[in-house]
């Protein structure tokens, strides 16, 4: 029976190939975000998966189990799109994958190409180049990758702006671990794509197969990355939150008397102080003040040129600045005076506080 050494990079690596795939399955039975959790499923599986690819490749188990030609080289042209859908899902759930979306997926039959070589041919090699020509294929999945991480990130931002105009608070729903992990997985990619480039003899000429190439030497790197990406996507995924969806219910109307929305408005915060309420929603709000969303939405928009978040926090903040200025909560921390004034996340109150005031909280505290 044969025996293996494996180093540290392998190991965590092994282990990253078990936790994607046991997540993969995980998230399939969770009730939040149902739909976006397919294809973080399938995503995860495809990281997964081609990670493991990469672990046969260092054994050689190739050449002691020939049947494993019969599963694809990789997954790599399933990265891409299983990403995007389930970030378009999470930013609006009302979205629906239909068959016109299934061409995304089918460039999979690529990832074939390499393994179609070794069941035609064994693990000879009579026509060298084509047999390089196909372990190049794989790499080409690093454009469309690419191209898909910068959609995805222009869809977080989008979103990120649209729920201001329905909460107060943000935090839970903000998606902010997608934004770094395309910034810095496309920051990765792109040099692998730069690298990938340079080396023409492995991807134009196919004079050299990639175990020849340039990043062959830094082969661990790239798996540790790749087994950093499943770790963070499988435990960020899994507990991300159940997201909403910005609808065009909030358009303009000119049918809505903005003065009197806003006096009904400031009035429910002058008076019944609705913001020191943690949780406060648009629709929460709506059916405090007996207003409609929209026209809510509408009032604050084009009247006031404010997001629901920033009317609401804005409030938030004045009821800091005037209970720190009170000698009677001179005994309470000013974070603490912070969730009593509706907050329930220090980074946002410290942004909002300094972005309002100028000041950062302890600044702005006398004898503080």
């Amino acid at each position: 029976m044969p025996t293996y050494n494996v180093n540290l990079v392998q190991l965590i690596n092994f282990a990253a190939v078990i936790n994607g795939l046991m997540f993969g399955m995980f998230v399939l039975r969770k009730k939040e975000n149902r739909m976006a959790n397919r294809f973080l499923s399938v995503m995860l599986l495809s990281v997964s998966f081609t990670l493991a690819i990469g672990l046969i490749l260092e054994f050689n188990l190739y050449n002691a189990y020939p049947w494993l030609h019969w599963l694809p080289f990789t997954l790599t042209y399933w990265i891409g799109p299983a990403f995007y859908f389930y970030i378009k899902h999470l930013i609006d759930p009302t979205f629906e994958f239909n068959k016109s979306h299934w061409w995304h997926f089918s460039f999979v039959i690529l990832n074939y190409t390499h393994s179609v070589y070794h069941l035609v041919f064994g693990r000879t090699f009579p026509y060298p180049k084509f047999h390089n020509f196909t372990e190049a294929v794989g790499s080409y999945a690093l454009i469309p990758l690419l191209i898909y991480l910068i959609y995805a990130h222009r869809g977080v931002l989008i979103y990120q702006r649209s729920i201001q105009h329905q909460l107060s608070t943000t935090d839970d729903l903000e998606l902010n671990w997608i934004k770094w992990f395309v910034r810095i997985f496309a920051g990765f990619f792109a040099v692998l794509a730069l690298f990938k480039l340079v080396d023409f003899r492995e991807l134009i000429d196919y004079t050299v197969e990639s175990s020849e190439g340039m990043l062959y030497q830094y082969r661990d790197l790239m798996y540790l990355v790749m087994g950093v990406s499943i770790f963070w996507m499988a435990f960020a995924g899994f507990s991300q939150a159940q997201t909403i969806n910005e609808s065009n219910q909030y358009a303009e109307s000119h049918q809505v008397d903005h003065g009197r929305v806003v006096e009904k408005l400031t009035e429910a915060m002058d008076e019944r102080k609705l913001y020191l309420d943690s949780s406060l929603d648009l629709r929460t709000l709506s059916a405090k003040t007996h207003l409609s969303e929209k026209e809510i939405s509408s009032a604050l928009n084009q009247h006031l040129m404010k997001n629901f978040y920033y009317f609401i926090n804005e409030y938030r903040v004045e009821e800091v600045k005037q209970r720190l200025e009170d000698s009677r909560y001179d005994h309470l921390k000013i974070l603490s005076i912070a969730f009593d004034s509706g907050f329930n996340s220090k980074a946002t109150f410290n942004r909002f506080f300094k972005k309002l005031t100028g000041k950062s909280p302890r600044e702005f505290r006398p004898n503080s």
